[in-house]
């Protein structure tokens, strides 16, 4: 899909019920772009990306970290970094220990 298709079924689809859910999706598809490109290992194995739920996972990251601020007050910027946070989450194990 083009992004302007996208676009188009997000804002169709998403927006009527939550715009800023619609927005957040829209964040997250884009950034999900970026880290096919340039950290593929991050995919490997994923067929499909369900962006409702990788938006649930960055709630209940919050949540279990105990923020303050929920999703949808974050910058740009820490919703891209939460995103990597999530996907890595094989690294956690490893940094745990």
């Amino acid at each position: 899909m083009t992004p302007a298709e996208i676009q188009k079924v997000l804002y169709s689809t998403v927006q009527p019920f939550d715009v800023i859910g619609a927005v957040l999706q829209q964040e997250v598809v884009l950034y999900c772009g970026r880290l096919i490109g340039t950290n593929p290992d991050l995919f490997s194995g994923i067929l499909k990306i369900r962006v409702g739920w990788v938006l649930q996972a960055m709630k209940l990251y919050l949540q279990l970290k105990g923020s303050p601020r929920p999703l949808e007050a974050l910058s740009p910027r820490e919703v891209r970094l939460l995103l990597f946070k999530v996907l890595s989450v094989k690294d956690w194990a490893k940094q745990e220990r």
